[in-house]
């Protein structure tokens, strides 16, 4: 039930507020400013530390690429040229976010400083 409420809550995850700033790192930190994509993520503090689980995060960007795909393929005024381009992006902006998950350590302040 959580999963299905925050992907409710984020139907278009990709979309930046200010498109000339780097669009992956303020997608992650909106998401990440919602309690319960935290929840869902098991964000923990320990020792002052702010902890995640990676196998929760994973789950999220394979989520998060499914409603980017529904969303585009759904979208009849977009020809199919244009939709494998969003979908080519979206995927891209996700490879982002598995690498900066990479270098993480599984703490969030390492996530967003690999951006």
């Amino acid at each position: 039930m959580s999963l299905i409420k925050l992907l409710v809550r984020h139907p278009h995850w990709w979309k930046s507020k200010t498109p000339d700033q780097n669009q992956a790192h303020q997608a992650l930190d909106s998401l990440l400013k919602d309690e319960e994509v935290q929840r869902f993520l098991q964000v923990n503090r320990h020792e002052g530390t702010l902890w995640f689980n990676r196998e929760s995060f994973e789950e999220l960007l394979f989520w998060l690429m499914l409603i980017a795909v529904v969303d585009f393929a759904s979208d009849p005024l977009l020809s199919a040229a244009r939709i494998v381009e969003e979908i080519e992006d979206r995927y891209a902006m996700l490879q982002r976010f598995q690498e900066a998950e990479k270098k993480s350590d599984y703490q969030l302040e390492k996530l967003f400083a690999a951006f």
